[in-house]
């Protein structure tokens, strides 16, 4: 891509509205037909929203890793868990640090323990000189991704949850606004825009890094990550007003774990080597941050509606600032 700096900030830009706004529609149509479907809402939550609103992070590191930019990619993908923790810290706040955190229910933890395993064997395995290969596949990359196919086999065993007293607990189901057919028509399309503008972020986000003098790695954590994760912001600011904290946590911390399965399927396509060798400091600086972040917010929820009665959202202010270290570490290391 052979264009000024101005030129690729407005290409940036441009394609971020398109991946935030298809994010959005894609997680609506989805909604609506979890409703046709019957699926429960904590089902919808952890698993269908949060591989819909993570479709963005996969289609942006294949496409990644495509055009040789796998510190971009591996950057974006921790960089994204690090905003999707943040996001969570600021809907805590907005909502009621107490009534929010009250009203999860047991999975939520659950699914913090594995996003936080997954991130943690991810930095591991990048860490080890291994060089095998499954196919086209590093054993390190296998391994991740299996890892979150049995943990999404394990939290899927509650999927089968009576909808309607789920609907009584976490309040009334949303109505379908579309037909069954044209929610999946609307699903399908919203994909197909995000597939087109993702790679074109990417694209444009490579080129500031060139122009600007900034290292890949970082341009992916503190810039791309927040494209990507346009579409888990908006449909936890929708959920929150639903009254929904499960669905809001389910998203984001589902989110996280299914980022870390896109590196797995990214490292099948990446052809010139293994890609967790690629880890470099920035990187590993934004995957501490995270796992500490998601690591906050598992003790948080263990603490539940406990530990409410300062003043001062010390949660959120917690979470920003981890969130602001592991950019300024990453930085300072990349540099």
């Amino acid at each position: 891509m052979d264009i000024g700096l101005p030129a690729a900030i407005l290409l940036f830009l441009a394609a971020a509205a398109v991946v935030g706004v298809a994010g959005v529609a894609l997680v609506r149509s989805g909604d609506e037909l979890a409703e046709y479907r019957g699926w429960s809402r904590v089902w919808v939550g952890t698993m269908l929203i949060a591989v819909g609103t993570s479709l963005p992070e996969l289609a942006t590191n294949i496409f990644a890793v495509s055009i040789d930019a796998p510190s971009l990619a591996i950057g974006d993908i921790f960089g994204a868990n690090m905003a999707d923790v943040m996001i969570l810290g600021l809907m805590a706040a907005f909502y009621g640090r107490r009534r929010f955190f009250a009203a999860l229910s047991p999975e939520t933890r659950s699914l913090a323990l594995l996003a936080m395993l997954l991130v943690g064997a991810a930095l591991l395995f990048s860490a080890l000189p291994w060089g095998a290969r499954i196919g086209n596949l590093g054993v390190g990359a296998a391994l991740v991704s299996a890892l979150y196919v049995a943990g999404a086999w394990w939290l899927s065993r509650g999927r089968a949850t009576d909808a309607a007293t789920e609907a009584s607990d976490d309040g009334p189901s949303a109505v379908p606004v579309h037909s069954e057919r044209r929610a999946w028509l609307l699903l399908l399309a919203s994909g197909a825009f995000i597939l087109v503008a993702a790679p074109v972020a990417t694209a444009s986000a490579e080129r500031i890094a060139e122009l600007t003098g900034l290292t890949s790695g970082f341009v992916g954590i503190a810039m791309l990550a927040i494209v990507t994760t346009l579409p888990e912001a908006v449909t936890s600011i929708v959920a929150l007003r639903l009254g929904s904290p499960d669905l809001v946590v389910g998203n984001l911390l589902g989110s996280c774990a299914f980022n870390i399965f896109v590196l797995g399927v990214a490292d099948a396509f990446y052809t010139q080597g293994l890609l967790l060798n690629v880890v470099e400091g920035p990187h590993y600086a934004a995957g501490v941050a995270a796992l500490l972040l998601i690591g906050m917010v598992w003790v948080r929820m263990l603490l539940g509606g406990r530990w409410a009665r300062q003043r001062a959202p010390v949660f959120p202010i917690l979470v920003a600032i981890v969130y602001g270290a592991g950019l300024a570490l990453a930085f300072a290391v990349g540099d």
